[in-house]
């Protein structure tokens, strides 16, 4: 009960019988998330992108499942000039412990043309890593390519991405040990 409290995506409600239990946000919010789902399937079915549309239905799945694993590594395989970002994500208005992801959601358009500017930096990463100042079994030995930099511009931001500064770089998906996506909005 206590790993299933604290985790990112249930919420705690307290039950008829005055006692606490951890609900997930699938069940929840079953009525928006299901609404959000269908949206999410339909968009698929509208891009002709690979990489988009895996990611669409699977992150659609997700909201239904509340298992989100397999569409953030989606979402890092991302290829698309259409970066969406979309689902629970960042814990900071988790003010109580830090333990629940609000949803949030982007959509950017990729800048290829500032992107190219930004690749000596992506092509470097692995030497600025070799070379921090900390000790080496801090270090990550295989940043090389798998941290992309993608400049975006942003059309659209809402719920948790909507408030407040507005984002200036995005990595993640942000509880995922698969933290090597990195992009600048514009």
């Amino acid at each position: 009960m206590r790993s299933q409290a604290e985790g990112f995506f249930t919420v705690v409600i307290r039950s008829q019988d005055v006692k606490l239990r951890a609900v997930p946000y699938s069940e929840a919010y079953s009525y928006e998330l299901h609404a959000c789902a269908q949206l999410l399937r339909d968009a698929a079915k509208a891009t002709d992108n690979a990489t988009l549309k895996h990611f669409l239905e699977l992150r659609a799945g997700a909201f239904l499942s509340n298992d989100y694993y397999a569409s953030d590594v989606a979402w890092m395989d991302l290829d698309a000039p259409l970066d969406v970002t979309i689902g629970p994500y960042e814990t900071y208005n988790d003010e109580l412990f830090g333990y629940k992801a609000a949803f949030e959601s982007y959509v950017n358009i990729r800048d290829d043309a500032e992107t190219a500017k930004l690749k000596f930096f992506g092509d470097h990463m692995q030497e600025v890593e070799n070379n921090l100042p900390i000790d080496p079994k801090y270090r990550n030995p295989k940043i090389g390519a798998l941290s992309p930099i993608r400049v975006v511009n942003q059309v659209f931001a809402a719920g948790d991405g909507d408030h407040g500064v507005k984002t200036a770089r995005i990595i993640c998906p942000t509880m995922s040990a698969l933290c090597t996506k990195r992009a600048v909005s514009a």
